[in-house]
């Protein structure tokens, strides 16, 4: 006699999106939300940072994690983990607690560190970078460890929060390589940034690297009269204009020797995603009334630049203008320039070639004591995850959390310090904001979309779900 038996797996106890909701609602979570954003951590100010940083391990450990301090050359670096077994699947969720200064408090509705809900928004510095959106990432970890222990036990969760972010960094970089082996994981979970659009979720695939420096030119002792010395002194705006010349076209073209010989030249699948991405960008130049003037060498405003680096002059500074103006030959100018970085690119040989460009115009032209050169702290670019095969369990995730499938972006025109983790780990980095395009991070009125905000919380809850039922 013939038995068919059925192919059996283990029962899973399922979690849904109003369980979460319920729980969300009685967790008074905004007010915990508010009591965070309300501790200044603006980078520079060290007293505010480590303040914060203490109620910031609270949190962390209310989520049920073990934390602890790395020594960092700048603000502390925190960290949290639970370990319930070496061989479960492991995330690593990444978050900065620093803030950018609140700018110019008279362009705020509200005061810059007072948490206040307008709506459905949620006003205050580092609401939404990056407060708002780690925090996502908690609510979820403390929902399951408090309701679904068992969830919990099929996993391995560390989360590490950087305090120099908005300083670049500049100090995680040897937190990273000096804990190797404490972060390791599967992939790095990142919520930063605006979505793309709206009304739905975004996945980013990578980021573009960052390159900053300036140029001064000096000449003189002082600035000159252009009516006496016109003809006789030598004006520094006029060779700053001329040098900036010889480094990059009208066009957005690098002429700097080398510059674009490492470039990773973007796959199909990038291509035809960012191609397909096309009607989003329009809609986001709709949406927040941009009037763009088009690229020289971009005749449909296309967004695909995103896959190419980029030279960008920031700033200058020289003499004066309107009710600022005299009739002088400026002593000093100055330049301040970004340059935006693709896989492959490595900012130090970046910075060589355009220090030698520099120098060996500066030569030439005979100025070589006349000018100078600071380079800022960097970040290198990020190798694209879109072709990880966790991306579907993002995209499951979302789907879920959100009630729509996720835009996928395959890279970010903006830079963050995720290449750390590919580079010194070897692991895949997601991006997903929980924030709306309206953020209005680094500037006056950032806030948090809360609906959008819980969202990110139920999208983090499933991820993790099943991640641990993978």
């Amino acid at each position: 006699m013939n038995i068919n038996k059925s192919n059996t797996s283990p029962t899973h106890i399922m979690i849904n999106r109003d369980e979460i909701e319920l729980w969300l609602k009685n967790s008074d979570y905004l007010a915990e939300l508010s009591k965070y954003i309300e501790l200044p951590s603006r980078t520079g100010n060290k007293e505010e940072v480590l303040k914060c940083s203490k109620f910031a391990l609270e949190l962390l450990n209310s989520c049920g994690l073990e934390t602890k301090v790395f020594p960092s050359k700048g603000n502390p670096v925190l960290f949290g983990q639970r370990l319930s077994n070496p061989n479960n699947p492991t995330i690593l969720i990444y978050g900065h607690y620093d803030v950018q200064p609140e700018g110019n408090r008279e362009e705020w509705k509200t005061d810059p560190f007072q948490a206040i809900k307008i709506g459905d928004k949620l006003f205050g510095r580092g609401s939404a970078d990056n407060k708002g959106q780690h925090f996502a990432h908690m609510l979820a970890l403390r929902y399951l460890n408090l309701n679904h222990s068992d969830i919990f036990n099929k996993i391995n969760v560390k989360f590490i929060l950087d305090g120099d972010e908005e300083y670049g960094s500049f100090s995680l970089p040897e937190v990273v390589i000096n804990n190797n082996e404490i972060l390791r994981a599967d992939f790095v979970f990142v919520s930063d940034g605006p979505s793309l659009v709206y009304d739905r979720p975004t996945i980013v695939g990578s980021v573009r690297g960052i390159l900053g420096f300036h140029i001064t030119i000096k000449h003189n002792a002082s600035d000159l009269h252009s009516g006496n010395f016109g003809g006789l002194a030598r004006s520094a705006a006029r060779d700053l204009l001329s040098l900036i010349e010889t480094m990059v076209k009208p066009n957005g073209e690098v002429l700097i020797e080398g510059f674009y010989d490492d470039v990773l030249k973007p796959t199909a699948k990038e291509l035809d995603l960012l191609n397909s991405l096309e009607e989003f960008y329009d809609k986001i130049i709709a949406n927040n009334n941009l009037t763009l003037s088009p690229h020289q060498n971009d005749k449909n405003n296309s967004f695909l630049n995103q896959l190419w680096p980029t030279f960008n002059i920031n700033g200058l500074k020289t003499g004066g203008v309107k009710e600022l103006q005299r009739t002088i030959i400026p002593s000093e100018a100055i330049v301040s320039i970004d340059c935006r970085l693709v896989p492959n690119q490595s900012p130090k040989d970046i910075q060589i070639k355009i220090s030698k460009h520099i120098q060996n115009w500066a030569k030439q032209e005979n100025i070589s004591n006349s000018i100078n050169i600071e380079f800022e702290h960097s970040m290198e670019p990020v190798s694209s995850s879109i072709n990880d095969e966790r991306i579907d369990l993002l995209i499951s995730a979302l789907s879920k959390g959100f009630k729509i499938s996720p835009i996928v972006v395959p890279r970010l025109g903006g830079s963050l310090p995720l290449y750390l983790f590919p580079k010194y780990l070897g692991i895949p980095v997601f991006l997903v904001p929980y924030a709306l395009p309206d953020e209005k991070n680094h500037a006056p009125n950032e806030n948090l979309d809360i609906p959008y905000f819980e969202s990110g919380v139920y999208s983090t809850t499933f991820l993790l779900y099943e991640f641990a039922h993978r």
